[in-house]
């Protein structure tokens, strides 16, 4: 008993006085080294119990990309690949945080933290490419990772049209390789939707694009087949599928005489 209330007035002032002083010190990211302990005695249970439990409300976890302290209960662990590229999100209302193996033990082992597996990315990447259609350059890291760690995405709606929309594998989204070689008219640019022209893929990863992500490789005949299904479209302007159609050289002149 005796013990047990010294314990707790030990983990009290850790908790409390020492712990606010470190943050004073404004250590950040070092902060939690001087949190972390090894148990080395079964005759502290009761000791490690106490000051996990009073730990676990505490703010003393450094998130750089919001420059701020959270608890554990705030946060879900990824690797440095994940939070490379979705740092400024969270998931599940939780904040990314990427550490050393040592921390990284200490947090799962003592607050139950859950980790972010790649392949549990993707679950997420929908929600987050919303927010992020303004921005090409999140998109190309987004494929670079799904790519690298071969995770299928193909049934996502995750593909960054050149006019700022998001599409999916049946949208039938084209990367054009030369962006400036072929200019789709701004009237049927949601009907013939190439990659946004700032996102680049490595000539060696687009067989995988096409399996893992749903985009289309350009082929000029695909680009024509697709171009004139939009003349069965009532809604679609038929010059602005002319003024695409017309300027290419891969145009049959069979089919040019015929929409000329």
């Amino acid at each position: 008993r005796l013990n047990q209330f010294f314990f707790d007035q030990i983990t009290t002032m850790q908790t409390t006085q020492i712990l606010d002083y470190l943050l004073k010190q404004d250590y950040r990211a070092k902060l939690i080294s001087f949190l972390i302990f090894e148990r080395s005695d079964d005759k502290l249970r009761y000791f490690y119990k106490r000051y996990i439990e009073k730990l676990s409300t505490k703010r003393f976890i450094w998130i750089e990309s919001s420059s701020e302290y959270v608890s554990p209960a705030e946060v879900i662990l990824c690797s440095k690949e994940i939070y490379s590229f979705l740092k400024l999100h969270t998931i599940e209302g939780r904040h990314l945080f990427a550490s050393d193996e040592i921390t990284k033990t200490f947090l799962i082992e003592n607050f139950k933290i859950k980790t972010l597996a790649a392949s549990g990315v993707v679950n997420y990447l929908e929600e987050i490419a919303q927010k992020e259609s303004e921005n090409p350059a999140f998109f190309e890291k987004a494929y670079a990772f799904l790519l690298r760690n071969n995770i299928n995405a193909s049934g996502r709606k995750i593909l960054l049209g050149s006019n700022n929309a998001l599409y999916g594998r049946s949208d039938d989204v084209f990367y054009i390789r030369e962006a400036t070689a072929i200019k789709i008219p701004q009237a049927i640019s949601s009907r013939l939707v190439s990659l946004h022209p700032e996102i680049h893929i490595k000539n060696e990863d687009l067989v995988k694009s096409s399996k893992l992500l749903g985009i289309r490789d350009y082929r000029s005949s695909d680009l024509v087949d697709k171009a004139l299904t939009l003349f069965e479209s009532a809604q679609v302007d038929n010059f602005s599928i002319l003024e695409f159609l017309v300027p290419l050289k891969s145009l049959s002149p069979l089919t040019r005489d015929a929409i000329q």
